[in-house]
């Protein structure tokens, strides 16, 4: 079952940057054999940790572009919309996040709804875009620990909130959320008060908002 996993080194947790993360694809992983059951946040939390310990690893990552119709069974998330347009990074809440490079801070928003909403989300403006990616999102996050306020200029690697619980966070469970955005995502968002008109998942085989979203790999080091 584990024998496709593989082991990188990110840059996003500055605590344990030293400590190797495993890849992985939830959906084949958990989806396929607990079909919804990983809704629970406490239950998949529990098994993250298992996985964590057998492979010796401190923390996982993955979901771009991944097909979760399986993973999010009975969910909001309709199978022909559950396509993820971000990388989740699984850790434990109280965990402090970085961006990997220089930024600043464009946007701050708190979606407390806990059925599917995205926590307090920090939205960053790349001091020097990568490609197609001006701005990026850290979602799920800890609203009573954002360290940073709109207009800040944040060096790489310095703690700006913490991840989430899942009762602050959405209701999920305890990870970092990373998407990319382009100039077109970024201007979707940028007068609004909410992420309403933003989405982390979209449809299959190729929605139209793919391209408001590119790999978000670069963002992670």
């Amino acid at each position: 079952m584990f024998e496709n996993l593989q082991q990188a080194f990110l840059s996003v947790f500055p605590s344990l940057k030293d400590q190797p993360a495993l890849y992985v694809d939830m959906n084949e992983l958990y989806g396929k054999y607990l079909p919804g059951k990983m809704l629970d946040p406490g239950l998949t939390h529990r098994f993250l940790e298992a996985l964590h310990r057998s492979q010796k690893v401190a923390y996982s990552f993955g979901g771009y572009l991944e097909n979760r119709e399986d993973l999010w069974m009975g969910s909001y998330m309709h199978p022909d919309k559950a396509v993820h347009l971000g990388i989740d990074v699984n850790a434990p809440a109280g965990t402090g996040v970085a961006p990997a490079h220089n930024s600043v801070v464009a946007k701050i928003i708190h979606d407390p709804d806990q059925d599917g909403g995205w926590g307090s989300v920090i939205v960053f403006r790349l001091e020097k875009p990568i490609g197609e990616i001006s701005h990026f999102i850290y979602a799920h996050l800890s609203k009573g620990d954002i360290r940073v306020n709109v207009g800040d200029e944040v060096e790489a690697g310095k703690v700006v909130a913490s991840i989430g619980t899942p009762d602050v966070n959405g209701g999920w469970y305890e990870h970092l959320h990373v998407q990319a955005m382009t100039p077109k995502a970024w201007d979707m968002v940028k007068d609004r008060d909410d992420m309403a008109a933003f989405d982390g998942y979209d449809s299959l085989p190729d929605g139209p908002a793919h391209h408001l979203s590119p790999d978000p790999a670069p963002l992670l080091r």
